[in-house]
C-alpha cells in the first residue's frame, strides 16, 4: 500500500491492539489497523466503503456533521480518492484471502 493514502475514517472511537500485534496503519487520532498472527487482521477504516454509502451515511448523520462543521464534499471525497481506495480494498481482501488459504491448506 501507499505510505500514506486518505480513507474514510467514520467512527469516533479507537481500540487498541493486543499485545503482541503488529500496527499496520495508523492516523493522528488512533490505530487505524493491524494484524495479529497471519490470518488476524483488524481495520479501523472504512476502505470498503462506496459513494453511495457514504452519501446514505452522510443523510443519516447530517445532524452531527452540521454541528462538527465538516463540509459533506470533503466527507465523500475525489472519485480519485474514491478509486485508490477500492483499489486498495481489492488489494487487502486479495492479501487476506492468501493468507487464509496458506493457513488453512499447508504446502
Amino acid at each position: 500500500a501507499p505510505q500514506r493514502l486518505e480513507v474514510n475514517e467514520w467512527h469516533n472511537y479507537a481500540c487498541l491492539p493486543p499485545a503482541g500485534a503488529t500496527v499496520l496503519a495508523r492516523s493522528p487520532a488512533c490505530v487505524q489497523a493491524f494484524r495479529v498472527g497471519a490470518t488476524t487482521w483488524a481495520l479501523q477504516f472504512h476502505v470498503e466503503v462506496t459513494r453511495p454509502v457514504l452519501e446514505e451515511w452522510c443523510e443519516a448523520a447530517a445532524a452531527e456533521i452540521e454541528a462538527l462543521g465538516l463540509p459533506v464534499d470533503a466527507l465523500l471525497g475525489t472519485d480519485e480518492q474514491l478509486t485508490q481506495q477500492m483499489r486498495l480494498a481489492a488489494r487487502i481482501a486479495d492479501r487476506f484471502g492468501r493468507a487464509v488459504l496458506a493457513a488453512a491448506i499447508p504446502a
